[in-house]
């Protein structure tokens, strides 16, 4: 604080400084300048130049009167140059500030977005990306295991799970568990693809996505299947879940900074 009023104090000196050595030069030019006139004045009144008839001059008060008013103008320029000066000065000053905050809130939003990530990779996931990948290895062998993840898409699209007893066994099976975690996952990413995803972010972002692309691919498929199997009077909603629009958004996202997906 102290180094910057001490720079601000040294600048304003420096332009009391500038315009103290403009009015000094005006004053000595607009002095010889009178003088001048004065002495072209007397050597025409005793006609050293010319043997015209003598013409009247305007008296020294004229001058004066004039004199100021030049002075004053000149005042009145020095201070629309300040004026002018201070005004872009400022307005770069504003446009540092703009750049600054700008750049802060790119850090934070940066930030923001590696938390994310970290969060994904910390204990509060670990149960979930084990779960996930347990099912998408059953996916590649087990036909069974697809049937049964249709099965449970169909009961989200009709927002039917059955009885209250049977929504609590089916909680506790298997299955229903690797569906849990797999819409806590894809979720998880869905909210990551909403935001923008800078150069830096992106490959901080990147392994993590291509490494459950194809796992994501499968499950929005079984799920589109799913819905379109249920009339439009029995589904819950008309519309799709925000998810299913994952994979397109982040692909967009990854190639945009030259990244492969696959």
């Amino acid at each position: 604080m102290e180094h910057h009023f001490l720079n601000k104090k040294g600048r304003i000196a420096s332009w009391l400084t500038v315009i103290t050595i403009l009015l000094f030069v005006s004053f000595i030019i607009l002095t010889s300048f009178y003088f001048s006139y004065r002495t072209y004045s007397i050597a025409e009144s005793h006609d050293f130049f010319k043997h015209e008839e003598i013409v009247e001059h305007p008296s020294e008060a004229t001058f004066w009167l004039s004199f100021t008013g030049i002075i004053l103008s000149f005042f009145s320029i020095v201070t629309v140059v300040v004026t002018l000066t201070l005004q872009l000065r400022e307005l770069n000053l504003q446009k540092g500030s703009i750049e600054e905050s700008y750049k802060i809130s790119a850090d934070s939003y940066n930030a923001y977005v590696l938390k994310l990530i970290e969060r994904f990779l910390g204990p509060e996931m670990a149960e979930c990306r084990q779960t996930c990948w347990l099912l998408r290895q059953q996916l590649k062998t087990d036909s069974n295991a697809t049937k049964t993840i249709y099965e449970l898409f169909v009961m989200q699209v009709r927002d039917n799970w059955g009885t209250r007893d049977e929504y609590e066994k089916l909680q506790k099976t298997n299955s229903f568990i690797d569906y849990a975690n797999f819409t806590k996952l894809i979720r998880f990413f869905d909210v990551l693809s909403h935001y923008t995803i800078t150069k830096e972010t992106a490959y901080a972002v990147h392994f993590y996505y291509v490494w459950w692309r194809s796992f994501f691919v499968k499950m929005i498929n079984c799920y589109r299947i799913a819905e379109e199997s249920v009339p439009a009077n029995e589904r819950n909603l008309t519309v799709s879940p925000s998810w299913c629009g994952l994979v397109d958004r982040m692909d967009a996202q990854m190639k945009a900074h030259g990244l492969e997906l696959e």
